[in-house]
């Protein structure tokens, strides 16, 4: 964006989205990101509207600054579960008039998609609950490494992670 003295306001709409009706609680937004942007004066956020962009909620706090990298992103948009339909808009905005020659957002990849949820207790080896623990939900390796006569799969990535509960439980949405 190169527009010096003026505000820029521009945002990527999604189509709408139906998720009635499909059987999954747990609904999730990815995408890819790369931004280089005036730090604390240029937002990039991500926003939902159930009512056909009257109004906007925003998902993701405002991103400012430089990434440096392309970075994958994910945001739980379970809320809007229950709605006949949302949309989402990647929305980019200046607060000033000033310094607004910098590349701007990039984004790409976006999907929604239904997640799944893992939950359960952690124990400690007398069997009282586990309190602070931190909890690691991994999906497939798929890397097989032969040591010491033993075979040893590396963990695939991690899909969730949090904590423990007072008494011990956990609930991790996927």
């Amino acid at each position: 964006y190169e527009v010096p003295g003026e505000r820029v306001w521009c945002a990527l709409y999604t189509p709408l989205v139906n998720p009635a009706g499909n059987g999954v609680a747990n609904l999730f937004v990815s995408w890819n990101e790369w931004y280089e942007t005036e730090a604390q004066q240029d937002v990039c956020q991500l926003e939902a509207s159930i009512d056909g962009g009257a109004n906007w909620v925003i998902i993701r706090a405002d991103a400012s600054g430089s990434s440096t990298v392309w970075v994958h992103q994910v945001a739980d948009v379970s809320q809007y579960y229950t709605n006949t339909q949302f949309q989402l808009r990647f929305l980019f905005r200046t607060l000033n008039t000033e310094n607004n020659q910098f590349p701007g957002w990039y984004v790409d990849d976006v999907k929604v998609y239904g997640g799944v949820r893992v939950n359960g207790t952690v124990r400690d080896v007398n069997g009282r609950p586990l309190h602070g623990g931190v909890v690691f939900a991994l999906g497939l390796g798929n890397a097989a490494t032969r040591i010491s006569g033993h075979d040893f799969m590396l963990p695939g990535s991690v899909l969730a992670v949090g904590p423990t509960a007072k008494d011990g439980t956990y609930d991790l949405r996927c």
